[in-house]
């Protein structure tokens, strides 16, 4: 097929969106979230209480617990039996990970990397 011959306009319209354009950021709401900061601490009290009422609503077991290697706060989510591990934030591997990491990746995700 011989293209030459073929003849299109050189000027091409603008395409015209009908989309609208998305519009200026919006301030963040007020709070203590907004300027960054953590947000209010929740009495150890406070924290049974709806633990107690989410293990009888969900019929679960709920642990709490500190993972002292990472520092990290660790949930874990058991059938109601206690047998089964359903959940565990944040999981084994990530606490894995941020170990290596702690210990400056020797042996871990940085050394695979290299």
């Amino acid at each position: 097929m011989d293209v030459s011959k073929i003849s299109m306009p050189l000027a091409v319209e603008p395409v015209v969106s009908s989309r609208p354009r998305p519009s200026a950021p919006q301030p963040a709401p007020d709070g203590p979230q907004a300027a960054g900061q953590a947000p209010p601490a929740v009495s150890p009290q406070e924290l049974e209480e709806t633990l107690s009422a989410l293990a009888v609503h969900y019929n679960l077991r709920f642990e709490l617990s500190h993972d002292e290697k990472t520092g990290s706060d660790v949930v874990r989510i058991f059938s109601q039996d206690g047998e089964r591990l359903l959940r565990q934030m944040p999981p084994e591997a990530v606490l894995k990970i941020a170990e290596d990491l702690d210990q400056g990746g020797n042996g871990g995700l940085l050394a695979s990397l290299v």
